[in-house]
């Protein structure tokens, strides 16, 4: 028995599907700046795509073990298809993501009347993952606008102290990887902490106590409410980062590492997002993973 042979079934919605065949492809989003006279160019990297999946899928009535497939449960399928909704996908070696259905062929051959055959092809939806990060930046941005604030506040009460400075550049630090993936979120949640932890310090000094730095003041509060959110939204549901290299003697799909790690074959996903995997239907022995700590 293979490790295959103990992989989850692919289902779609409530549905579940025979796959024959299964491809995952994704890309890498880049821009070549070019310039006159000189060769090459510089890259920019833009972040991946969304991961699509195309499944080669025999819906026969006449499959073991799979009653009803044809034309019951393809019905199903078909409605679910059309609708463009987003559904869990379960993808046998790699988990459960959230997915929509972007095409599907039908054929049917004379020659064998107990079916039909398809070509699937679901498109990863990440609008979460969008949303989680369209609100960091929104928090982000009011951490740098506060810090503005603050040291605009300090300048017109002409008031100097190291430790403003030391807040600036732990501010400007937050910024330098503010645009970064989202494995850096623990990342930003550690700098808007350290962020949080300087305010607070500032805020004792005794220079605040005098009537007229109450403004400076207020712009500190100002900004150790916007790191404490940030912090916060930052560090939600985040765990620290380590190191997984995988055993041997085999290649091993990606739902197969989730499940030596979590118990849980279904966090695939969550790995191929943190590592650049030339195929995650077989990750060759010896390769070094990014993956979440499991629990303790």
């Amino acid at each position: 028995m293979s490790a295959y042979d103990s992989l989850q079934k692919a289902a779609f919605g409530d549905f579940e599907f025979p796959g024959s065949r299964l491809r995952i492809s994704c890309s890498l989003r880049d821009h070549v700046h070019v310039y006159p006279h000189a060769p090459g160019g510089q890259p920019e990297k833009l972040g991946r795509n969304l991961y699509e999946f195309h499944f080669t899928c025999p819906f026969h009535g006449n499959l073991p073990k799979w009653p009803g497939l044809w034309p019951e449960t393809l019905s199903s399928l078909r409605y679910l298809f059309e609708s463009g909704e987003t559904f869990d996908l379960v993808v046998p070696t790699i988990g459960t993501i959230k997915a929509y259905a972007t095409k599907w062929d039908e054929e049917a051959d004379v020659k064998r009347r107990s079916g039909v055959g398809m070509e699937i092809s679901f498109r990863e939806d990440g609008s979460e993952l969008y949303l989680t990060n369209e609100l960091i930046a929104a928090r982000a941005a009011a951490t740098f606008s506060a810090r503005t604030g603050f040291q605009q506040a300090i300048a017109d009460a002409e008031i100097e102290d190291s430790l403003f400075d030391k807040l600036v550049e732990f501010v400007a630090d937050l910024e330098r990887i503010k645009g970064r993936a989202e494995q850096e979120m623990l990342a930003v949640s550690y700098k808007a902490e350290g962020i949080v932890a300087l305010c607070d310090r500032v805020g004792a000094l005794p220079v605040f106590d005098i009537p007229g730095n109450h403004a400076a003041l207020n712009a500190l509060r100002d900004l150790h409410f916007a790191a404490l959110r940030l912090m916060l939204d930052a560090g939600k549901g985040q765990k620290p980062i380590t190191s997984y290299v995988v055993p041997g003697p085999f290649p091993m799909p990606v739902s197969l590492v989730s499940k030596r790690l979590y118990r849980d074959g279904s966090r695939g996903l969550e790995i191929m997002r943190l590592n650049a995997l030339a195929d995650p239907l077989a990750i060759l022995p010896g390769t070094t993973l990014r993956v979440y700590a499991p629990d303790a």
